[in-house]
């Protein structure tokens, strides 16, 4: 068991890239974000914008390697109590046509909005969310959501079931400018993983990197509801550690069975022949061996699951009386 601990400790070392980066600008009222040489920009978050009496104007210059999108939204409250949420969204495409969508929202709880333009990166948004989940499944119930999508022009305050990644349009620049502060976020990746995102929207690698940042938003917003129960503190303790142990455990399976398989599977295979052969004095000794290795990481691959399913069973069934 000694000698598979140390190569799972050397698996670990590998380093790999994530299959999507986020650019956290904070809050902001103008930004420019380029990408770097390689990188592709593919959803966009402008967060936490708060709604008044007059309008809001979040404007969004888009440069897609030398053709210019503009996009404008337009945002207030109206009506008595400014019960109706009231948007207007212009995009001007590169060859100057404009086009326009309008909606009107009845939610008078609504303090603030978040605008989501071509929603795929799972963020953790939590000032005031619902957790809003993997390609906008779960809607926000605090705050408004607007969904952007540019080709063509969509907009909706309720995110798709399904949407076409392959119409997305990529850009190499950001200049944000807005009247009011907003929470800006912008993602990126390389050409090639962008492609392979497109080709593969809901392979494994996708739905790990996502899932990943689903377990941090979800965790965030159990913490601040948590807080407002007697001996919260206590239970934020354990949703810090469930989270650790999730997001920490789905990392590491990405890393080490998904963005490097074949580099596990290799390496795995040179430890368990060298070490076989290493310390055998005969053929036979050398397969027993050998079979051994294989055994061992069977039996630590499986007690690794169970372990990882029990620990997150217990914690579910401590928080049923909660």
């Amino acid at each position: 068991m000694r000698p598979l601990l140390i190569f799972v400790l050397l698996l670990l070392a590998v380093s790999t890239v994530s299959a999507y980066q986020q650019a956290d600008m904070g809050r902001v009222k103008q930004a420019n974000f380029n990408a770097p040489q390689g990188y592709v920009i593919f959803s966009i978050y402008a967060n936490d914008i708060v709604f008044s009496d007059d309008w809001s104007i979040q404007t969004f210059n888009l440069n897609a390697f030398g053709q210019n999108y503009v996009l404008t939204v337009k945002s207030r409250s109206e009506g008595a109590f400014g019960a109706w949420k009231h948007f207007i969204v212009n995009l001007t495409y590169p060859n100057g046509t404009t086009v326009s969508q309008e909606i009107t929202y009845f939610g008078g709880v609504f303090n603030d909005y978040d605008i989501k333009i071509q929603y795929y990166a799972a963020e953790p948004d939590v000032e005031g969310a619902i957790p809003t989940g993997f390609g906008g499944l779960l809607q926000n119930r605090v705050e408004i959501d607007v969904y952007i999508y540019l080709n063509p022009l969509q907009a909706s305050t309720t995110g798709p079931l399904s949407y076409d990644l392959g119409s997305f349009l990529v850009f190499n620049q950001v200049v944000f400018s807005s009247t009011d502060e907003a929470h800006l976020e912008v993602y990126y990746c390389t050409m090639e993983e962008w492609q392979s995102i497109t080709q593969n929207p809901f392979d494994i690698s996708n739905l790990l990197n996502n899932t990943k940042n689903l377990i941090g938003e979800s965790g965030e917003w159990l913490k601040e509801q948590v807080k407002k129960i007697p001996y919260g503190g206590l239970l934020v303790t354990t949703f810090d550690s469930l989270y650790f142990i999730l997001s920490g455990g789905l990392y590491y399976i990405k890393l080490i069975f998904v963005d490097n398989g074949l580099l596990t599977f290799a390496l795995f295979e040179a430890f368990a022949l060298a070490f076989s052969a290493g310390t055998s004095r005969n053929f036979y000794t050398f397969m027993r061996k050998y079979v051994n290795w294989h055994r061992a990481l069977f039996e630590f691959t499986i007690g690794l699951v169970r372990t990882f399913i029990d620990i997150v069973s217990k914690v579910v069934q401590a928080l049923k009386p909660v």
